[in-house]
């Protein structure tokens, strides 16, 4: 398709070709990074030749790569230029689709995102009428798994947890969007919530490792065909699952894989919040000294990659624990006693 573009210049087709490919193939084997370049020239292409609906779309993909990849809050935020041309070209579908990633990130600034996002969904007045409808469950299927991605970075896992049984209760054919490789995402933090849920209720062991298992499966399939992408997320679940069979050397294991894995791709969400999680594990374990430098570590990450809610949130968490005196600096050289997210020179 991409030869038979160039041979003929067919700029119309363009935008929909692109789309189809570095939005839906590409990625399973080159990851989401590689494809923004592309996904960006087929929005300014498509808005060129009157193709906006595939355009936008094609905008929306590029900026969900960025966040996958771990780019920082603050430039995905400057990147948001289309939202006003969605709203100006009435695109009204797309703004469905991707308000609630838009609320995803301002609930990161907040020191309580689910209540943030929660109240800012409110506002988009879902009309749960047309849940039955296909575009309605796809949107409902949305805000799901940002919300699940939210509850679980903020330890609400009971919240994560239902979010994953709306996703699953919608169906299938409701993922649509996340047919492209960002549905590991989704697939990482489905068995992540069940797991720490679990953990923290003490209910429902023998479930959530059933749950949890059957993602990993996938997420191995995903690491067959792309191990850069598919492995780093495939060893941080599977270090949760050997935190709740009790096989902390499987768990610490992985989770160091996981941590250096993520480290070379500079993922910073994931990062650290698999660093958040290894520390709390290390804690359990009674390995404070451990615990303390993931959790610094984790904080460090999340104030580079901007959640400054969380950040903050975090920060209040490991003064508390270990001594305010421990927040003098973290090792990679923030400032975390003035909440300065710049790095120290």
């Amino acid at each position: 398709s991409l030869e038979l573009l160039g041979r003929f210049d067919c700029k119309q087709w363009l935008p929909r070709v692109y789309l189809s490919v570095y939005a839906i193939i590409y990625p399973w084997k080159r990851g989401v990074v590689s494809s923004v370049e592309h996904l960006q020239r087929a929005y300014k292409v498509g808005m060129e030749t009157g193709d906006i609906e595939v355009a936008m779309l094609s905008a929306n993909c590029a900026t969900l790569f960025r966040f996958v990849a771990g780019v920082p809050l603050p430039q995905i935020k400057q990147q948001l230029t289309h939202m006003r041309e969605m709203e100006g070209k009435k695109q009204e579908m797309m703004l469905k689709m991707f308000r609630p990633f838009i609320h995803m990130i301002e609930a990161f600034d907040a020191e309580d995102g689910v209540a943030v996002f929660d109240e800012l969904t409110k506002k988009d007045q879902l009309n749960d009428d047309l849940q039955e409808q296909f575009d309605s469950k796809m949107i409902a299927y949305w805000y799901s798994f940002k919300m699940l991605t939210i509850a679980y970075t903020f330890g609400d896992f009971g919240r994560a947890t239902k979010e994953v049984e709306k996703m699953a209760m919608h169906g299938p054919e409701a993922a649509f969007p996340f047919q492209a490789v960002d549905i590991s995402v989704s697939i990482l933090f489905g068995g992540l919530a069940s797991i720490a849920h679990c953990k923290s209720t003490g209910k429902n062991k023998r479930k959530s490792l059933l749950l949890a298992k059957r993602n990993a499966s996938a997420l191995e399939r995903i690491a067959k065909i792309n191990p850069g992408y598919g492995l780093s997320m495939l060893s941080f679940l599977r270090a949760e699952i050997g935190a709740l069979e009790g096989k902390p050397e499987v768990a610490e294991a992985q989770y160091l894989s996981a941590i250096a894995l993520l480290g070379r791709s500079k993922e910073l969400y994931l990062h650290a919040i698999a660093s958040e999680r290894a520390g709390r594990f290390m804690l359990e374990c009674g390995n404070k000294d451990a615990a303390k430098a993931y959790l610094l570590e984790s904080l460090d990450f999340f104030s580079q990659w901007g959640a400054k809610g969380k950040a903050r949130s975090l920060r209040k968490e490991v003064g508390d624990t270990f001594g305010q005196e421990s927040m003098a600096i973290s090792p990679n050289g923030i400032h975390q006693d003035t909440g300065d997210l710049t790095m120290q020179t």
